[in-house]
């Protein structure tokens, strides 16, 4: 740690912030949640792969607020501005642990190729446009998914606009699966193995929202 940054942590003690936080995070679930998975992941995985957990962990907070000023301000977004909300708010937490949970690392610099990260994204985007469609007929008719955003926009039924989403879908998995390949071809065993096992993400979170009592179970007492 450097010397100002030793400076404002003892300013900052002495001032009793730092008891604040703690309380804060204390009496708060999901700050305890966090910080538990962050210490937990870093017993068996790397420093870089738990900065980068934080980092995504970070960028989804981004995307809640984006989601939030939707909803304080009342605001459909236009379809242009959704998928650029889920490259902030996706799961892309989730599918960052695939290395750690392998027990190998990706390199830094393959992990931080603007090709990988795009096959990565899409990989995020597609899993959310999948979660839209499973949670439709559970969710408030006013919260925000494309199949809606595509309803209201282009003034079609909301079947058409559900055969549109899954048309989406379906055509960013087909640029996955090729931009998936080509990597693996050129790229470390490590990335190669990386990429396989988002597939293998992918595979499961279909199942789990094909499968779910979230999504299949009855409308009352039944899984939330």
């Amino acid at each position: 740690m450097t010397v100002p940054a030793v400076a404002a942590r003892t300013v900052y003690a002495q001032r009793g912030c730092e008891r604040h936080f703690e309380e804060r995070v204390t009496a708060e679930p999901v700050l305890r949640a966090f910080r538990s998975a962050l210490e937990h992941l870093a017993e068996f995985a790397s420093p870089t792969q738990v900065t980068r957990l934080r980092y995504q962990l970070a960028v989804m907070s981004v995307g809640y607020n984006h989601e939030a000023e939707w909803r304080t301000s009342a605001r459909r977004p236009p379809v242009w501005e959704y998928p650029l909300h889920r490259y902030e708010n996706g799961f892309f937490p989730c599918m960052g642990l695939t290395d750690p949970v392998g027990r190998y690392e990706v390199p830094a610099h393959e992990f931080a190729d603007a090709r990988v990260r795009r096959t990565y994204m899409y990989t995020g985007v597609a899993a959310c446009l999948l979660n839209d469609l499973y949670s439709m007929a559970r969710e408030d008719p006013g919260d925000t998914g494309l199949p809606r955003l595509i309803a209201a926009e282009e003034h079609c039924s909301l079947q058409e606009a559900v055969n549109l989403t899954a048309e989406v879908h379906d055509e960013i998995m087909y640029t996955v699966e090729a931009e998936s390949a080509a990597l693996a071809a050129v790229g470390s065993p490590a990335l190669g193995r990386f990429l396989e096992g988002t597939w293998d993400w992918m595979g499961g979170a279909k199942e789990w929202h094909a499968t779910s009592p979230r999504y299949h179970g009855p409308a009352e007492g039944g899984t939330a």
